[in-house]
């Protein structure tokens, strides 16, 4: 109780109001006894110069000498402590019983003398210049044949007054005091008794705030707190509804947001954080502490999430945005960002998805169209140009019409090698190529190529070598494809080299044993280390004008890739502008998986 501010404001609202009321009464009670003592201190000055005013009048008509009225002033100056002063009509002082008259100035122009001059008895309170004290002085006017021949005064210093008043108010602080101290006691039990039903409701809500069961306490008694209580329990059970259900709901939401492939991010109006789900945090690298109520400019900071967001909160409806990043490998990402439901508008929430393999499929796919469509037109266009002129009238000359005839064969088979090595790589990448992996001996595979390349390489003066092969060494594969990966890779090495160069063919266990690694060795013109991330992508050429004087589909490297891919291995390449390349493709070792 004694640590509630409520308490302290209701009881300490009362001592104040208390204590000014004692302050106040004590000054009004104090003031009217001050009065009191003043109107009493002016009736005995009156009295006082009444009495004295016969023996002034004597002394005025020469009847009495001052000396003598000097005397009975001292003596009734004893007795009353009055001052008592004798002054004649022109202001000049007769008799003082506490200075000596001839040394006091003119008292004509004090203010009783002037009031008593007007009205006969004048009174006034001042500091007296000869005493230094502050004095209430009560002046009379003495006649005589009805002119003013003189005055007589008394005055007592108002220390009694003071006196006076602080023996009458002392019993009344006590009483004053007496009565605030009950007040105080009654009031704190009054404010205890209220405040204690609101204590227990407030321990009561604080444990729902917390998320615990709390018991809501009943009062018996008919009154507000009692009802208050009533509507409390009443509430709190609804509360508790409500907010298990809200906690279904979140973990539902949360669940549902947190499975979602898209990245999102809710932010309020004010564009503070409010969720961020795991997809989000990993496509943009987030921090992993606590991100909201962090300023979104603050989490990602990019200009075109920015300025969409700044658009969407504008606009007040829907936006879209594709956007790359900026910081790490450049990804096409796409941004929806919506309002949420309610007005005015609770946030906005926005949506992420990751679109970079989607628009690299997309490029491809139209490269892919375009070479496709390149690659058949030039054999068609050169048939067709063969077939018009032989139609035209060469087809009468014997050697120039078999010269035609065998330049439609040629292109005939560039055209046919182009869609079966189309057909092959759909197949293949499509998974619907029947494969049948075998043990594949590598050395006979080796030779069996080396037999196909023999004549290619000999009209074009370069050497096939075979380096050493363990004769055990046997890869799991399939026949054909292994050939295809063989010929295409010893083709590009022959197409790609020199003349004078030559073409090395070598098989070797890898480090884990597991696989084998077949090394096809050219000293041809090399690639670069930009396009060498690239040559295994459908219809790529590093040297596109030498790729089509030389008759290459662009499909050759690629399948090698799908190949090795399908056998369980891999393809790589090591090259140097102007040294030559080295075609690594390691494929699982057929004693490796038997055992």
């Amino acid at each position: 109780m004694l640590h509630s501010k409520l308490f302290w404001r209701l009881f300490g609202s009362y001592i104040l109001i208390s204590g000014l009321a004692a302050v106040a009464i004590y000054f009004v009670m104090a003031n009217r006894r001050e009065t009191q003592a003043i109107a009493q201190l002016n009736r005995r000055l009156a009295e006082l110069t009444a009495a004295l005013q016969p023996y002034a009048a004597d002394v005025f008509s020469a009847d009495m000498e001052a000396a003598l009225f000097q005397q009975r002033a001292n003596e009734l100056t004893a007795i009353s402590s009055a001052r008592i002063t004798l002054v004649d009509a022109d202001g000049v002082v007769l008799v003082d019983t506490q200075s000596e008259p001839s040394q006091m100035e003119n008292h004509l122009s004090r203010t009783e003398m002037q009031v008593a001059l007007r009205d006969e008895i004048g009174t006034a309170e001042r500091e007296s210049a000869t005493m230094g004290i502050r004095m209430m002085y009560v002046a009379r006017r003495v006649d005589r044949n009805g002119q003013a021949v003189g005055f007589v005064r008394t005055a007592l210093p108002l220390t009694e007054v003071d006196s006076f008043v602080a023996r009458q108010t002392a019993p009344l602080v006590s009483v004053v005091v007496g009565i605030s101290l009950a007040g105080l006691i009654a009031s704190y039990l009054v404010v205890s008794r209220i405040l204690r039903p609101v204590a227990e409701l407030q321990v009561a809500a604080t444990s729902i705030a917390e998320g615990k069961t709390a018991s809501i306490p009943t009062f018996n008694r008919k009154d507000e707190l009692s009802r208050l209580a009533s509507a409390f329990s009443r509430m709190s059970k609804q509360l508790d509804k409500r907010l298990r259900q809200m906690q279904q709901r979140a973990s539902e939401l949360s669940a549902v947001l947190g499975g979602m492939a898209e990245g999102i991010i809710a932010i309020d109006e004010r564009g503070r954080i409010l969720f961020v789900n795991d997809t989000a945090v990993s496509l943009f690298n987030l921090p992993d502490d606590d991100l909201r109520q962090r300023p979104l400019w603050e989490v990602l900071r990019h200009p075109s999430v920015q300025k969409v967001v700044e658009q969407a909160t504008r606009e007040k409806k829907k936006q879209q945005i594709e956007f790359e990043t900026i910081d790490g490998p450049p990804r096409q990402i796409e941004l929806n960002v919506t309002p949420m439901p309610g007005d005015p508008g609770q946030g906005y929430v926005l949506g992420f998805r990751d679109v970079s393999e989607l628009r690299r499929l997309e490029r491809l796919r139209s490269e892919f169209v375009a070479n496709v469509s390149h690659e058949l037109k030039t054999p068609l266009a050169s048939i067709l140009a063969c077939a018009e002129t032989l139609r035209g009238g060469a087809i009468h000359d014997p050697e120039i019409g078999m010269e035609f005839a065998q330049s439609i064969e040629r292109q005939g088979e560039r055209l046919q090698q182009l869609i079966l090595d189309l057909l092959s790589l759909a197949r293949i990448e499509a998974g619907e190529e029947p494969l049948e992996l075998l043990p594949q001996p590598a050395a006979e595979a080796a030779k069996e190529c080396m037999t196909h390349h023999a004549h290619t390489a000999e009209a074009k003066n370069i050497t096939i070598l075979l380096e050493p092969i363990d004769p055990q060494l046997s890869v799991l594969a399939d026949a054909e494809g292994l050939r295809q990966i063989l010929d295409n890779l010893v083709d590009n090495g022959i197409k790609y080299s020199r003349a004078g160069g030559s073409v090395t063919i070598r098989w070797k266990r890898a480090a884990a044993d597991r696989f084998a690694v077949l090394e096809v060795e050219d000293t041809g013109i090399g690639i670069s280390q930009a396009d060498q991330a690239r040559i295994f992508e459908r219809f790529y050429r590093a040297d596109k004008a030498r790729s089509r004087e030389m008759g290459g589909t662009g499909l050759g490297l690629s399948i090698v890739k799908h190949l090795s891919q399908a056998f369980g291995g891999s393809v790589a390449v090591r090259s140097e502008i102007g040294k030559g390349s080295v075609f690594s493709v390691t494929l699982p070792a057929a004693d490796a998986i038997a055992g």
